[in-house]
């Protein structure tokens, strides 16, 4: 081949090959095209989706709800006291150790009465003295009365007879008070139980020598006790002195009456206490925790629904799913709602919802807004 010819030559090669290429391309092309319009046939020759079934239920609008609060307090006795002496003395005899349960009336501790004892006995005889003393006086004043009737004495010896046998009647009175202060110091030498109670401590032993006041036992009244509750002040409003009620203690419950609440707020916890009387404690301890519940009513609309038919929406919302009618289908329909009180497992809520409308309570979370389902059931 000449010189002349070999460029002609690669140009007719370069030019067949890319018709070539041109070609190449244009069927991938028209493949693609032909791949496409075959999938939306496909797609177009699918059935739609049968209706998803759902549970529902019917609102119901209430005007309030209820919410209900726990209080803790512990159960105290109704009464308790630390009881001492009234005189000074030395202790002799402490007739009760911690635990001990004792009646009304019973002797917890005695101090020594010698000394009065020993008091007592001279002004017995002092009395016995003033006694036959004033029976002379009498017998005196009898005589002078006769003598003076017959003229053998004269009036001043008959009223100063007379007016001794009064003096020593008066003295005569006057020991009998002060046999009684002392008679009243015996009895203050023992301390007995002012009511049924359970000893809860006891501070000395006998051999002490204790001033007035001191005390030797601390008392808590047995049988009844009482419990002491803080309650926030917006729970009080239905809280009525006489009501009974229940408690809780663990998994026990208490009847308990309430006896007051008091009108000033505890500036530690911000709470007035509520005093709550409990008759049958048998088997509980003074200081365990007791638990009241206190229910409160909040004026406003809304429904209760199952926390099952929520669902977390935008902005701290909730929504839920509720049905309506398009088309002759039923089909979902997401409404944004505020959750305004959790108990268990319901919640209750407001929102565009109206009286009778159908919310969707289960499976919400399977449904889009717009799809059709069908009711398999109401709850």
């Amino acid at each position: 081949m000449s010189r002349s010819t070999r460029p002609l030559a690669k140009r007719l090669i370069s030019f067949g090959f890319q018709v070539f290429v041109a070609f190449v391309l244009i069927g991938t092309m028209a493949a693609s095209i032909a791949a496409f319009h075959w999938r939306a046939d496909a797609e177009a020759s699918i059935a739609p989706s049968p209706p998803l079934p759902v549970s529902t239920m019917r609102i119901e609008i209430e005007d309030s709800y209820r919410i209900q609060q726990r209080f803790a307090g512990r159960l105290e006795p109704q009464r308790e006291t630390p009881v001492a002496f009234e005189r000074s003395g030395l202790v002799t005899n402490v007739l009760v150790d911690e635990g001990d349960q004792v009646d009304a009336g019973q002797v917890i501790a005695i101090l020594d009465r010698d000394q009065l004892h020993a008091r007592r006995k001279g002004l017995l005889a002092d009395r016995r003295r003033m006694e036959a003393e004033l029976e002379l006086a009498r017998v005196t004043t009898e005589r002078q009365s006769g003598l003076s009737d017959k003229g053998f004495s004269s009036a001043q010896q008959f009223d100063e007879a007379r007016l001794n046998a009064k003096a020593l009647e008066a003295a005569i009175e006057s020991l009998d008070a002060s046999i009684h202060s002392v008679d009243i110091d015996m009895a203050k030498s023992e301390i007995r139980a002012p009511f049924d109670a359970i000893v809860a401590d006891r501070y000395l032993d006998q051999g002490r020598i204790v001033s007035a006041g001191v005390p030797v036992v601390h008392l808590m009244e047995a049988g009844a006790a009482q419990v002491r509750i803080g309650v926030a002040p917006s729970y009080i409003q239905d809280l009525k002195p006489g009501m009974v009620t229940t408690l809780s203690a663990g998994d026990r419950r208490l009847s308990a009456t309430l006896v007051s609440v008091r009108r000033d707020l505890s500036p530690a916890t911000r709470t007035v206490a509520a005093l709550l009387t409990v008759a049958d404690v048998q088997g509980l301890a003074f200081g365990d925790l007791v638990e009241f519940t206190v229910g409160r009513t909040i004026p406003t609309e809304g429904t209760w629904v199952p926390l099952a038919a929520l669902s977390e929406a935008r902005n701290g919302l909730w929504s839920l799913m509720t049905t309506v009618e398009e088309n002759s289908a039923v089909v979902a329909r997401r409404e944004a709602v505020e959750l305004l009180h959790v108990e268990g497992e319901q919640a209750f809520v407001r929102g565009s919802f109206v009286e009778g409308d159908e919310i969707i309570i289960g499976g919400g979370n399977r449904i889009v807004a717009g799809q059709r389902i069908v009711i398999a059931g109401k709850g």
